[in-house]
């Protein structure tokens, strides 16, 4: 009596290894979609398909030879961030236009009958924290709605000198007819760097003969590579899996107003009162890359009849400026104050030539009136731009001989 065929043995042995595999590839699918589906479950309302978790910029941002770094043009993020043991203070979405910035779609070429503002600055400019259309410079174009575009070309992280090549090879080709610059004392720091947050970036210095150079790192011939690729890759599959973000992250609760309940708001001490006053005091050095950035910043406005206008804001120093549970100096500062930095940057002005304002005074006013102007980790909240853009926009519709339509 014959034995019965099994129902695969007609195949040859590489077609029976084949579906071997399809079965297996079958059992693993089936297990990420069963581990997917629980991990899903398990994080409940806390994982959102598509939300990037923590300090991630680079969700929306990749490496640049250039520059070191730079938004990804097309990219869309919704970042969920905080500071170190709370990671759940704020959530915001940042979108990026198909030219590499944080704004509507623009064209390079300016539309007829309109007049453009240009932005530079780092991630308070960029708008940390708060969705597109709340940042200072959505909310001027807002307010001037139909006789400008306010074009923000700020990138988180970026220095001084990273600002001035912006304007050099992009903000002057949107023709603009103002420039306005946000400087905070991060980018002092970040200006002195070949590397800041873990990537490269080209700096000026100055050579045995005293004059300024650029100076590029090694690695920024690599920026952009596969390994870039790839860890971007493993950022956006982290943000649309609750597996992975079971896995890989921490806790995501909403961490909220009980953040601002447990912080402990002291004083700063005479060393952080110090370091910030050196740090300061760098903006009007001449021997300071950010001085030289700022006057080739100034030099190219004038060079085409542009006015350039140079604010600073508080971040991770005078508290007070944004936090009102933060200790305030006695005496109160007033309308017309001005912190160390924004009395440096005033200094730098008189030297170089650059039109300055400051915030300070109102932004003290409305936190002594008990509003809070961050997000929780000294970046403005959308209250916050709107003070800021309070001060910027008499300026911008003096020079630009605009009328308000708010």
């Amino acid at each position: 009596m014959s034995e019965t065929p099994a129902p695969d043995s007609h195949l040859p042995p590489r077609g029976r290894a084949g579906k071997k595999w399809a079965i297996a590839l079958c059992a693993l699918l089936a297990t990420v979609l069963a581990g997917e589906a629980w991990a899903t479950w398990k994080l409940g309302a806390t994982f959102e398909r598509g939300r990037f978790v923590g300090n991630n910029w680079r969700a929306v941002g990749q490496k640049d030879p250039s520059l070191g770094w730079a938004n990804r043009p097309g990219a869309t993020g919704r970042i969920f961030g905080g500071v170190e043991g709370f990671e759940g203070i704020f959530e915001y979405t940042a979108r990026i236009n198909a030219l590499g910035f944080r704004d509507p779609e623009r064209t390079w070429r300016k539309p007829a009958g309109l007049q453009r503002v240009v932005v530079l600055g780092d991630s308070v400019a960029w708008g940390w924290g708060v969705d597109n259309g709340q940042r200072f410079s959505d909310l001027l174009e807002d307010r001037f709605e139909g006789q400008i575009e306010c074009i923000n070309l700020a990138v988180p992280g970026y220095g001084t000198d990273q600002q001035f090549w912006t304007l050099e090879q992009n903000g002057v080709r949107f023709e603009p007819d103002l420039v306005v610059h946000c400087l905070i004392i991060n980018d002092v720091f970040e200006a002195q760097n070949l590397e800041s947050y873990g990537m490269a970036k080209p700096r000026f210095e100055r050579d045995g003969a005293g004059n300024w150079v650029v100076v590029r790192p090694e690695a920024l011939d690599a920026a952009g590579g596969w390994k870039d690729r790839a860890k971007r890759a493993w950022r956006v599959a982290q943000a649309n899996s609750a597996l992975l973000t079971w896995a890989t992250q921490k806790d995501l609760r909403w961490a909220g107003e009980d953040f601002f309940a447990t912080l402990d708001f002291q004083p700063a001490g005479p060393e952080e009162i110090q370091l910030v006053r050196d740090t300061a005091a760098r903006v009007s050095d001449p021997t300071s890359p950010t001085f030289h950035a700022l006057q080739r910043m100034q030099a190219l406005c004038a060079k085409r009849g542009i006015p350039l206008v140079v604010f600073a804001v508080a971040h991770g120093h005078d508290r007070f400026l944004y936090e009102p549970a933060y200790p305030q100096p006695e005496p109160l500062p007033g309308p017309d104050f001005r912190s160390d930095l924004s009395q440096e940057v005033e200094r730098a002005a008189a030297t170089i030539g650059f039109e300055t304002l400051h915030v300070d005074g109102a932004m003290a006013q409305r936190v002594q009136a008990g509003e809070r102007l961050h997000c929780g980790d000294g970046h403005p909240n959308a209250r916050g731009h709107e003070v800021i853009a309070d001060v910027l926009a008499p300026w911008v519709a003096r020079e630009l001989h605009l009328e308000r339509r708010d």
